[in-house]
């Protein structure tokens, strides 16, 4: 069977009994990221990218070698699934800005939570920026970005985390607990808080 899942587009990886995946692109464990359809073209808007549909639990992620992939992320070389229930939003990267570890990030792109239905893996489209939130985890600065699609009809009209927390309350809330627990008893997220501010250019 795990043969039969790395052949599936003729493009193997070193999967044979025993050896760790690479990286080598292949349908089971590897996506690229779809053309965007339009650009940022208002204020606080900015370019995301979806890896992990909102719903599901499969641990997608962009790849530091291959910007144009996203990656299943593995973990004792099987790939990661988080144990607990779906994710509450569409989980995503902004691919045009740093997390600087100088100010406490890990360096990779921002992250985003585009609240909504489930959009597509390797989706490349124009989000507003409402505010975020942070959060600690394991210790490290991991703030998530909050974002709506312009054009989705229950969220699309949103342009702060105060409106949002007035019109839908509660949201919030879930999103804190869900952050709170998805990793478990070995998970240490911690100081999760939420304010209006947005992605500075500084960051892009």
């Amino acid at each position: 069977m795990r043969a039969i899942l790395c052949a599936v587009t003729g493009l193997l990886t070193a999967c044979s009994a025993g050896e760790p995946m690479t990286t080598v692109p292949a349908a089971a464990y590897t996506q690229p990221v779809l053309s965007a359809s339009a650009g940022p073209q208002a204020e606080n808007e900015w370019l995301a990218i979806v890896e992990i549909p909102a719903g599901t639990r499969e641990k997608w992620q962009l790849s530091k070698q291959q910007p144009e992939l996203l990656e299943w992320e593995f973990a004792n070389q099987q790939p990661r699934r988080i144990a607990y229930l779906g994710y509450p939003a569409n989980y995503g990267a902004l691919p045009q800005t740093l997390a600087a570890k100088a100010d406490g990030g890990d360096g990779d792109p921002l992250d985003v939570l585009i609240l909504g239905d489930p959009l597509p893996r390797g989706s490349q489209l124009p989000v507003r920026i409402i505010g975020r939130m942070r959060m600690l985890d394991n210790g490290e600065q991991d703030d998530k970005y909050l974002a709506v699609l312009s054009t989705e009809e229950t969220f699309g009209h949103l342009r702060s985390v105060t409106q949002l927390q007035r019109e839908f309350p509660g949201v919030t809330a879930i999103l804190q607990l869900w952050f709170s627990h998805y990793k478990g008893t070995a998970g240490q997220v911690s100081e999760i808080s939420f304010d209006d501010k947005v992605p500075s250019d500084d960051t892009a």
